[in-house]
């Protein structure tokens, strides 16, 4: 590409929701540009390896270069190794990269599908060699094919974590267990919270036959206070300890060890301390939606934590508050993998009538939508328990936007 470029839909991000907005606006006649700071398109989808319910391990790879080529062979360009740094309406996108990457890119249409990005949780010693997050931890063995340790603890009890922890047993490591993070006032989250906030976001899917029978049941207070001391000592293989929290990494010069107290059921930590040999540290804190270049580009923002924390407001076509600007993907709230594609796809279809594909678009949109509100029902993990609510109250707030307009 030469150092400026002009395309009619620009989309930012080459992970499954800017794959599938890039293959649907290609596909009606839109010169595209996709482009992603990544090696290689698929964003987090690449790293990911899960295992289904009737046990069948779905490969992310595999979708990411399905997605990968539908998009090129819709005719999109896609751009590796570059990153967007800003973004003017218009659309103007200003990127950094290589000498063969161009500098900025003009569009009619602008699609913005960054995804979301990894939280850890502070704590001492989470700065050691050998302290990473669950998602590093698995895009090390499913990329990399490199086991980053042999004797692992998972520091955060959530989607993420369980995953990773599934994952490194299988291909060899010692999950020495799955346990909360004891935050700054030195208190964790309570065993009952804990285990009605697992339900609900992989009751669907959890990998114990308590937390899927569990189901809507363990989302009571009472009723989880009453099941924790019935959970089994492994699930899935992985031991699920809710009732002990890390409170500390240390090490010399890398991880050697984790300090564990024990969580009270109001969530107060016990005095005494115990030790446990590891050489690997998974720390999570959760996923959140990465709105920094929608800072300043008419795109108004607002607080769902439901979502994952600071969203853009959109509308049902994924449009925007600035015109012919669209999001898809994590960036809007943190969601899975087959409902960031479904929306891409709207997006991509949105973005291309924006840029002046024929009228007759319209009608795919009515059916693409529809196709999101399918996988959003048939997904087995929602990462946060408050997923729906959030996206009612969205719903809300563009609405009462359109009518003061």
């Amino acid at each position: 590409m030469d150092s400026a470029t002009t395309v009619d839909v620009a989309v930012l991000g080459a992970g499954p929701a800017g794959l599938s907005a890039a293959a649907a606006a290609a596909e009606h006649g839109r010169s595209v540009a996709v482009f992603d700071e990544g090696e290689a398109p698929g964003g987090r989808l690449v790293g990911q390896l899960h295992r289904e319910r009737d046990g069948r391990w779905k490969v992310g790879r595999d979708e990411a270069e399905r997605l990968r080529d539908r998009a090129l062979g819709a005719g999109a360009t896609i751009v590796a190794g570059v990153s967007a740094w800003a973004v003017e309406p218009g659309w103007s996108v200003y990127l950094r990269g290589d000498g063969a990457a161009p500098r900025v890119c003009h569009a009619r249409a602008l699609v913005v599908a960054t995804g979301a990005g990894e939280l850890a949780a502070p704590l001492p010693g989470w700065t050691l060699p050998g302290a990473i997050t669950p998602g590093a931890a698995q895009v090390l063995v499913n990329v990399h094919g490199v086991l980053p340790g042999r004797r692992a603890l998972i520091a955060g009890t959530d989607a993420l974590g369980l995953e990773a922890a599934q994952l490194l047993e299988v291909v060899g490591a010692s999950v020495v267990g799955v346990h909360p993070v004891a935050g700054v006032d030195g208190a964790a989250e309570p065993p009952a919270a804990a285990l009605r906030r697992l339900v609900g976001t992989v009751g669907a899917a959890a990998p114990s036959p308590l937390l899927r029978a569990g189901g809507r049941l363990a989302r009571g207070r009472v009723v989880a206070r009453a099941a924790v001391p019935l959970l089994p000592r492994r699930v899935a293989g992985v031991p699920l300890r809710l009732r002990e929290a890390v409170t500390a990494l240390r090490g010399d010069g890398r991880v050697e060890e984790a300090e564990l107290a024990a969580v009270g059921a109001d969530g107060r930590l016990g005095e005494a301390r115990r030790t446990v040999a590891i050489d690997l540290a998974c720390v999570g804190g959760g996923l959140r939606p990465l709105v920094e270049l929608l800072a300043g580009s008419g795109c108004e923002l607002v607080a769902l934590p439901g979502l994952g924390g600071v969203v853009p407001l959109h509308g049902p076509d994924q449009q925007t508050t600035a015109p012919r600007a669209f999001v898809a993907g994590g960036v809007t709230g943190v969601e899975g993998a087959a409902v960031c594609a479904a929306q891409g796809t709207v997006a991509g279809l949105a973005a291309a009538l924006a840029a002046g594909a024929p009228p007759a678009v319209r009608r795919e949109l009515a059916p693409a939508r529809a196709r999101v509100a399918r996988r959003r029902a048939e997904a087995t993990v929602r990462f946060h328990p408050e997923l729906e609510p959030a996206r009612a109250r969205m719903r809300t707030m563009w609405e009462a936007r359109c009518a003061s307009a």
